[in-house]
């Protein structure tokens, strides 16, 4: 988790990812700060991704995460889709908070 969060505050959302893959590899277990670590990191789309497959990883997505997918966006210049992962929130059981809706 501390390589992954390294990455993130350096910016290399590529090694975040390739990190967070290996870590199965050398018998680690991600978690959920180990995603939302890599989330932070990440290029808007590959942001998505990784929540998205957070849930079949037993890794519930929290509210860090999807606020951290829709700072993502907003980064990468994707105002309408940090709006619409905003307006889903409700739909996956996360209510809006003010870190949510300032991030969008």
């Amino acid at each position: 988790n501390a390589a992954i969060s390294a990455c993130e505050r350096g910016g290399h959302w590529e090694m975040s990812l390739s990190l967070l893959a290996e870590m199965p590899e050398r018998m680690l277990s991600p978690n959920l700060i180990s995603h939302n670590a890599v989330i932070k990191a990440q290029h808007w789309e590959q942001a998505l991704t990784v929540v998205g497959k957070m849930a079949s990883l037993k890794c519930t997505p929290n509210a860090i995460s999807h606020s951290s997918v829709i700072s993502a966006c907003q980064r990468g210049g994707q105002w309408q889709v940090s709006v619409a992962a905003l307006c889903r929130l409700p739909m996956v059981k996360q209510l809006p908070d003010e870190i949510s809706y300032s991030a969008a």
